[in-house]
């Protein structure tokens, strides 16, 4: 028996006769709508694409969020009224395969039914796991597969695979068959395009339409507060006088949290000028405690917090810099860090790694400082240089890179609006 809830629209909603006439797109995601991920990125981007497209959500919601009665029929609300329709389905953890397995099939059989009753144009894909569900659940629909990032490869350079092993060929038997049924693609990244091209043309089938998309935010919200800046900044103890770099999301395989405590310590070593570390994280603390004092900053010089997703804006206004260090490997080339955005949107200058996504250019825009692979103590002295000169620009012309290149509403939901008409049959 497979459990889901459906929410259709409490009263009439208005709707332009061409959305009306248009085929449904279904959107498929294996993150919840209710976890921080859909909030800011996924309702971000489906919410615009609903005034041009019926939009329905298939989504996998973990069971402490669907505990919450309150905020699930909250949300329910919220997209009733824009006459968005969600079925969420229960996420399960334990035992592995066998739970992943059962999400797959219990995604199937409501894609299934979400197709046959609710005249469907488009699957939306987003990622591997909706691929194979879309992929399974129709031979005859449309499906748009909204890569994010390199799935086998991820875990490779994560070292939890191993190239070659069993998991791994069967990932790629499975991503060859995604690209075999694909009628189009998004991309985060120019930088991973060319192999996503490659692939196709593995198969010998005409280009379909590939877009690059990164992540982008909303910018209405995430801009800066001054009176959130003063506020948390007193809290801290922090003076006016002191740069205060910002790390902000999760940490672990990927991000250099040593590498980033290093950094703010050879900016003030380098510059004379007082530094402090602001750690906004939503997982593992301890990572960002251990890192900081291995780094070299003591206990005055840094401070590890948490905030939900709605916060997150002011306690990036407390900040001069943003920091996002990633390790470099050939899977984090298709990788768009929202906080590049997030960053840039409330005007803070940023630190990331050259070789990850496309931070040369955010680099050539005077966006970012970026550190090239090998960073030793020359590299973080450049790079404290650089930012120190780079912050005299303000936050207004940061604020201006985040419009050119990661506003949702100018950047992402335009080329989303053109792909669906060239994918969506008349």
């Amino acid at each position: 028996m497979i459990a889901a809830s459906e929410a259709r629209p409490a009263v009439p909603v208005a709707r332009s006769s061409l959305r009306a006439a248009r085929k449904a797109i279904v959107f498929v995601t294996y993150n919840g709508v209710l976890d921080p991920l859909g909030m800011s990125q996924m309702l971000a981007y489906l919410e615009r694409l609903n005034r041009e497209w019926r939009v329905h959500i298939l989504s996998f919601e973990r069971p402490d969020k669907l505990a919450d009665v309150g905020r699930v029929r909250s949300m329910e609300l919220r997209l009733s009224e824009q006459g968005i329709g969600w079925v969420h389905l229960r996420y399960h953890s334990r035992p592995s395969l066998p739970a992943t397995t059962y999400d797959m099939l219990a995604g199937v059989v409501a894609l299934r039914r979400l197709i046959a009753r609710e005249g469907v144009g488009l699957v939306h894909a987003r990622g591997y796991l909706p691929m194979e569900i879309a992929s399974n659940a129709s031979r005859r629909v449309p499906m748009l597969f909204d890569i994010r990032g390199l799935q086998a490869e991820e875990y490779v350079d994560g070292g939890v695979w191993k190239e070659g092993e069993l998991k791994w060929r069967l990932a790629k038997r499975s991503e060859r068959r995604f690209f075999r049924r694909a009628s189009g693609a998004v991309v985060l990244t120019k930088a991973i395009r060319p192999y996503v091209q490659e692939r196709f043309g593995e198969l010998r089938r005409d280009a379909p339409p590939i877009a690059v998309i990164p992540c982008c935010v909303d910018l209405e919200r995430f801009r800066f507060q001054p009176d959130a800046r003063a506020k948390i900044r007193a809290d801290l103890g922090v003076s006016d006088d002191t740069t205060v770099f910002v790390y902000s999301g999760s940490l672990g395989t990927w991000y250099l949290a040593g590498a980033m405590a290093r950094f703010v310590r050879a900016y003030r070593e380098e510059t004379g000028k007082k530094a402090f570390l602001l750690w906004v994280v939503n997982n593992d603390e301890a990572i960002a405690r251990q890192a900081s004092l291995a780094g070299g900053l003591d206990e005055g010089s840094y401070a590890v917090r948490s905030a939900t997703p709605d916060k997150v804006p002011e306690w990036l206004s407390a900040a001069d810099a943003g920091l996002a260090l990633i390790k470099p490997c050939f899977s984090k080339k298709s990788s768009s860090p929202t906080k590049y955005a997030e960053y840039l949107s409330v005007g803070l200058p940023i630190v990331i790694s050259r070789d990850v996504g496309d931070g040369a250019e955010i680099e050539r825009a005077d966006g970012a400082v970026a550190l090239g692979e090998t960073i030793d103590d020359a590299e973080l002295t450049r790079g404290a240089r650089a930012i120190d000169a780079l912050a005299t620009r303000g936050r207004a012309f940061f604020r201006g890179v985040a419009e050119r290149l990661f506003d949702v509403e100018k950047v992402a939901i335009p080329v989303y609006l053109s792909l669906y008409e060239k994918l969506v049959p008349r």
